[in-house]
């Protein structure tokens, strides 16, 4: 059987098929409910092979940071082993926030000399200091009904305060309070790192608050900080840099009610589905499966209404 190497802690895979073809997924499926490339995955009807980023690789400060969005495009694309000896990537997926790294990726491996993939794109967005700042609303609004509603603001307003020796070109190194978000970065990557940052504090005195007010297991709390962080590591990467594909067509898929991004040379297709159902709905994979197979003109637009 044909399969594609790949490095442990980097990629993992969602389904294995032996056609010679490859699907790779970027998305945090940890941050959210809903449906996720699992169920697209499945869903596929073919030997198409599904790969997805591991999220065990944003638990950890990545050693590239320092090098930005290129050195860690660079990884993704390197840890991929055999690629153009034994497999074709077809197309690069994402769902919402993690649509420019899909395209970055997309565009790397284009420029490695290898066919061009399709991007496909659900429900996609840019990533910048309001979604940062969701992340932890969200969070906060989970103890809404159980913690005093004066701690919570409190600990929202402390997001406003800089952290100790936080410098121009990042966020001081921490430990288990997930200061340490990704310690470099200017302009626009150093600004969401550093916000990420004071989120990351945040969200570590949400949970000792909650952690004494309930009597929680220190395990999950280290658990659910890790995670929130690794969150936060994938928000600030994926906000680094613009969203858009230089090297070949873009497909654009969205939920219903959603605005799509103003990018050039892409083709929609439209689902009467909710967010959380787009990507285990099987009329979208149908939809995005027989686009990849048709190829498309750029800019048409196509409504999908349920039944």
């Amino acid at each position: 059987m044909w399969g594609l190497r790949v490095r442990p802690g980097i990629w993992r895979a969602l389904k294995r098929g032996d056609d010679r073809r490859t699907i790779l997924a970027v998305d945090f499926r940890q941050a959210r409910s809903g449906s996720g490339f699992e169920e697209f995955a499945a869903n596929y009807p073919d030997a198409t092979e599904v790969w997805q980023i591991d999220e065990d690789l944003w638990l950890e400060p990545p050693s590239l940071a320092p090098a930005g969005v290129p050195a860690l495009v660079d990884t993704l694309f390197s840890a991929v082993g055999g690629l153009a000896e034994s497999r074709r990537v077809i197309a690069v997926m994402a769902y919402c926030a993690g649509a420019s790294l899909a395209c970055a990726l997309a565009d790397r491996i284009a420029e490695s000399g290898l066919p061009a993939p399709y991007v496909v794109l659900f429900d996609p967005f840019d990533v910048d200091a309001q979604v940062l700042r969701y992340s932890l609303r969200t969070a906060l609004e989970s103890f809404a009904s159980d913690l005093d509603a004066e701690d919570l603001k409190r600990i929202e307003a402390s997001v406003d305060q800089p952290l100790p020796d936080e410098g121009p070109g990042g966020v001081p190194s921490g430990g288990s309070t997930g200061d340490s978000v990704l310690v470099s970065g200017d302009g626009r990557a150093g600004d969401l790192a550093r916000l990420a940052g004071r989120i990351a504090r945040a969200y570590h005195d949400l949970m000792s608050l909650a952690a004494a007010s309930f009597d929680l297991p220190s395990e999950l709390v280290q658990e659910l900080g890790d995670t929130f962080v690794a969150y936060l590591r994938y928000l600030v990467v994926c906000g680094s840099s613009p969203t858009g594909y230089r090297q070949g067509p873009t497909l654009v898929v969205l939920s219903e009610g959603q605005e799509p991004l103003p990018l050039p040379d892409s083709r929609q297709l439209r689902f009467g589905v909710t967010a959380v159902e787009l990507l285990g709905d099987p009329a979208v994979m149908d939809g995005v499966r027989g686009s990849l197979a048709a190829g498309g003109s750029p800019g048409d637009v196509h409504s999908h209404d349920r039944d």
